[in-house]
């Protein structure tokens, strides 16, 4: 088995809605705010191609991190059920409405789920195998196929 990981980076606004904190008091990510996020995609195969690569890197930032950037950089995302979206996105039409709440965790899921589902198309039966979400410098999330 081979892997490669390819590293980039967004800057985006969510609110994670229902957030608590320890004392059952709204938390402060329940609280409009963002993040410098640095998003790691790892992607894993059986076979080489002609050149000795598992796929070329063009390829993943053509593929899967174009649309994460055009989806997500620069925006905010904010859950559908969320009882602010209708209302944030009258004031900003650049609010991107997830049908989760956009905790690091969920964010990782929908990226690993749609790179594999619609987003990456190789011939070499490669697919992403890891997707790790880092909000600050010491927090991440993890969705990987086992």
């Amino acid at each position: 088995m081979y892997k490669i990981e390819r590293e980039f980076e967004i800057s985006c606004g969510h609110r994670v809605f229902g957030h608590k904190d320890k004392h059952g008091n709204p938390g402060p990510c329940q609280r409009l705010h963002g993040h410098n996020y640095k998003i790691v995609l790892e992607l894993s195969g059986e076979e080489l191609d002609d050149l000795g690569m598992l796929v070329d890197f063009s390829v993943v930032k053509e593929q899967i991190i174009s649309k994460i950037e055009q989806l997500w950089d620069h925006k905010f995302l904010i859950w559908e059920d969320d009882p602010l979206a209708q209302g944030l996105v009258k004031l900003d039409t650049s609010v991107v409405w997830t049908p989760f709440n956009p905790t690091a965790e969920n964010m990782a899921q929908y990226i690993l789920d749609k790179s594999n589902e619609e987003w990456f198309s190789n011939s070499n039966f490669v697919f992403v195998s890891k997707v790790i979400i880092q909000e600050t410098s010491k927090c991440k999330a993890l969705a990987f196929i086992p």
